[in-house]
């Protein structure tokens, strides 16, 4: 029912998980996101919300090359399986002109820090 999901729902809230909320409001309204699926539903509210691949290629880097995201959040536990390793990607997202401003326990943010021409 209803009531056992929202009941199970709140008993997954811990301190990290209202910190990673907190962290993800303050995204500006219109920026552009690319993440992981399970993270979808608390962006929402964005410009545009794009999700990772399932596969190994495109790399999440080489998603992020071609959509041009403002943001990237990468979450460990959400890593999708068969996909380049998290320290792989951040070290691509990094060459990018990408910048991490959110880091704790497995969990990142990343602006980009010059947009095209």
């Amino acid at each position: 029912s209803e009531f056992f999901y929202f009941w199970n729902s709140w008993q997954k809230v811990t301190d990290r998980t209202r910190l990673i909320r907190g962290e993800l409001g303050r995204i500006d309204p219109s920026a552009v996101v690319l993440t992981h699926n399970n993270l979808i539903p608390q962006v929402a509210n964005r410009r545009y919300v794009y999700q990772f691949d399932y596969r190994p290629k495109p790399t999440k880097a080489e998603q992020a090359e071609a959509l041009q995201p403002d943001v990237v959040i990468l979450a460990r536990e959400f890593w999708e399986p068969a996909t380049q390793p998290v320290s792989a990607t951040l070290e691509e997202l990094l060459t990018l002109k990408y910048k991490i401003v959110t880091e704790f326990d497995g969990f990142f943010i990343l602006k980009r820090q010059e947009k095209p021409l």
